[in-house]
């Protein structure tokens, strides 16, 4: 276990002599991602309970498995078949003439891929330019780190190459729409700053935040002949991912970061420690004064791994890890890189062999089985799950080849409490299924449509039953998985 940490972060002493640090990752724990914060020792938690995978609850719930997980696929796969012509036996379901113009050319065993999602459209279609944008970023930054160790430059100076590399890329990707942002930007900075430890602070940053979400999308990013005809030749020149008012979303979250940093700052009375020992410190140490100003808060908002879609580090973290990087072995890197290609890989799969997106679009569900159906809206919230996860994890990958540790955003002893839990997980999964049916797939009709049939017909309620007994199962083992993680060592924050 590859255990990371900055120049000052030291390892949690016990006061026992020769006490063993916890076990490499072995067995099925491999499949959990090694990143700089998921291995956390704890000594101050009882004893985890021995492994229950050879037991023979667990034993039946991998009989389970090899029974339900082919029928997962199967089912979709079925459904996805096109029309071969010539062909003694044409491969073809009925509903395919209705969301085939939906279907693009693909490069998997000659099938046509479902790449209808426009979220993650856009995404896999600029993946070249973005592993080319990501390359030159990292190798300007090496290039200036060789620079700065030859010149003895002061850690403080990589924020200031940061901001100007951030502002650099900013213009590419958004054109002319970068003056937007730096004005939004200076009008957050300008009110936290005259605001300061006010007491109504926090509820103003809020509400000034949300309401330029909602300008945003009203005015659909502005546009500059709005403001005089003589400024329309600016709207023309767009760069590479015009919509700068999607991304601005989760930029809007690394504000309001800052913004309640400075405030807690100016608040809270500083720790005695004058500089952070590990990870947490540097999330709750709060800075000088002169440290939230405008040049690191402009490096922190538009840093160009975590500005498009990466994950959310506060302003402290940041700031903090800008003065003392942290430590990333490159074998860590690398296996964060092949558990993202396989991410990549398992989407492409599933969209070159489940054009579930398309019938979900076209409304070609209708018609079909309980099962079918259930299935269309399964493997759609899987397509969202790995939409909204590969960005994620592509962003994050880059943060951590620059030195960067973004964040990778107890159950009781008893026996029967692990099954009450257990019971109660697949309640709560298939509530946030309906949720996500509801919200992203089929919609209310849909959604009432997939529930008349369900429960509605013989057929469906034996399928309900079924799905029931696979969950319970699937949360089971999830449960166990967490287990054997922290008999391991590690101790996951969510």
């Amino acid at each position: 276990m590859h255990k990371i940490t900055s120049p000052n972060e030291r390892e949690p002493h016990t006061g026992i002599e020769g006490e063993e640090k916890p076990p490499r990752h072995r067995g099925i724990v491999a499949l959990t991602i090694e990143t700089p914060t998921s291995s956390k020792p704890r000594y101050d938690l009882p004893p985890r309970p021995p492994p229950r995978w050879n037991t023979p609850e667990f034993i039946f719930y991998l009989i389970v498995f090899i029974i339900a997980v082919p029928l997962l696929v199967k089912i979709p796969v079925e459904l996805s078949q096109r029309i071969e012509f010539p062909s003694s036996v044409p491969a073809t379901h009925p509903k395919y003439i209705q969301y085939h113009r939906r279907l693009s050319p693909g490069w998997i065993g000659g099938r046509q891929v479902d790449n209808s999602d426009r979220q993650y459209r856009s995404f896999r279609d600029n993946i070249p330019a973005l592993a080319l944008l990501s390359i030159g970023h990292l190798a300007t930054n090496k290039l200036y780190s060789l620079v700065s160790r030859a010149s003895s430059l002061p850690n403080s100076s990589r924020i200031a190459f940061s901001a100007i590399v951030s502002l650099l890329v900013l213009g590419g990707l958004h054109g002319s729409s970068m003056i937007k942002i730096l004005l939004i930007l200076s009008l957050n900075y300008w009110v936290t700053k005259r605001l300061g430890a006010k007491a109504f602070a926090p509820a103003a940053i809020w509400t000034l935040n949300v309401a330029v979400i909602f300008l945003n999308e009203i005015y659909d990013g502005y546009k500059f002949a709005a403001l005089h005809p003589s400024l329309a030749f600016l709207d023309s020149v767009r760069g590479a991912y015009p919509r700068w008012n999607v991304t601005f979303n989760i930029t809007m979250l690394r504000l309001i970061s800052f913004s309640m940093d400075y405030y807690w700052a100016c608040t809270k009375r500083p720790p005695a420690a004058l500089e952070p020992r590990n990870e947490k410190d540097r999330v709750v140490m709060p800075h000088s004064d002169g440290d939230y100003s405008f040049l690191n808060y402009l490096a922190y908002t538009i840093y160009p791994p975590l500005y498009i879609a990466g994950p959310i580090m506060t302003f402290n973290n940041f700031i903090w890890q800008m003065r003392q990087p942290v430590r990333i072995p490159f074998r860590d890197i690398m296996q964060y890189f092949v558990r993202f290609l396989v991410c990549i890989l398992t989407m492409e799969l599933i969209l070159h062999y489940m054009w579930v997106v398309a019938m979900k679009d076209t409304g070609s569900w209708q018609g079909l089985s309980p099962a079918e159906i259930s299935m269309v809206g399964f493997w759609n919230l899987i397509i969202i799950w790995l939409k909204l996860l590969i960005p994620w994890r592509f962003f994050r990958l880059w943060a951590l080849a620059d030195g960067m540790d973004a964040p990778e955003n107890m159950y009781s002893q008893e026996p029967w409490y692990r099954h009450i839990s257990a019971i109660g997980g697949v309640f709560n999964i298939l509530m946030m299924m309906a949720a996500n049916l509801v919200g992203f797939v089929v919609g209310i009709s849909g959604t009432k449509y997939l529930a008349e049939q369900l429960f509605g017909s013989w057929q469906g309620l034996q399928f309900v039953g079924f799905a029931c007994v696979c969950l319970f199962v699937a949360v089971q083992v999830m449960f166990e998985y967490r287990e054997e993680e922290m008999r391991r060592g590690i101790y996951r924050r969510c």
